[in-house]
Order: C-alpha cells, then sequence, then structure tokens
C-alpha cells in the first residue's frame, strides 16, 4: 500500500484539470465542496493526513494558514451518492477517505 506524505496538497481532476475548491474559505459546516480551475487560493489547498489502515482526513487551508473544514460525504446512503461537504473535524467515517494511486499518476 502506497502511503501519502502528510502536507497540503491541490487535488486535481483527471479529466479538465480543475481543482477541489471551496468558495468560501471560511471553511463554514455544510458548504459544499467542487471543482473549479486552480486559481492558487487557500480554497484549493487541502491538508492530507494519514489516519491509519489506509484512511485519510482532508482539511481546507484557510487564507491564514490554518487549518480549516474537513472534506466530508454527508447525505444519501453510505454506499449510495453522496454530497461532499465541508464540516468540523469529528474523526467519523464520512470523513475518511482512501487514496488509491492509479498506473497514471492520478490517484
Amino acid at each position: 500500500m502506497t502511503t501519502v506524505p502528510d502536507g497540503f496538497y491541490r487535488i486535481v481532476a483527471r479529466q479538465g484539470g480543475n481543482v477541489l475548491s471551496s468558495r468560501n474559505t471560511n471553511g463554514a459546516d455544510g458548504l459544499t465542496v467542487e471543482t473549479s480551475p486552480s486559481a492558487g487560493l487557500s480554497g484549493q489547498e487541502w491538508y492530507v493526513h494519514a489516519l491509519g489502515s489506509g484512511h485519510y482526513s482532508l482539511r481546507m487551508r484557510n487564507p491564514d494558514g490554518s487549518l480549516g473544514g474537513t472534506l466530508a460525504g454527508v447525505g444519501g446512503s453510505p454506499r449510495g451518492s453522496k454530497r461532499v461537504a465541508l464540516s468540523g473535524p469529528t474523526g467519523g467515517a464520512s470523513q475518511q477517505w482512501f487514496i488509491v494511486p492509479q498506473p497514471d499518476g492520478f490517484c
């Protein structure tokens, strides 16, 4: 299993090259996360932290460099479609992500 070192990353979509973004950099709970063109904004930088057992948490970078909201799957069923939004860090299952490397360098 490949381990991703803790640190700040831009999460880039394979198709189109847009990055995972939060339009509002206050990291408010429930704020929907989307993809948008890279503009070098703090709301497009994510702190990836290894939790163990292949799970990671992703937290948005605030403009002052502090950590903001945690990326979470909200609504829907555990195996169905969910909306991705920010929430306060709880360590819950909805805030734990796998990062799976692909042969072309994407995860």
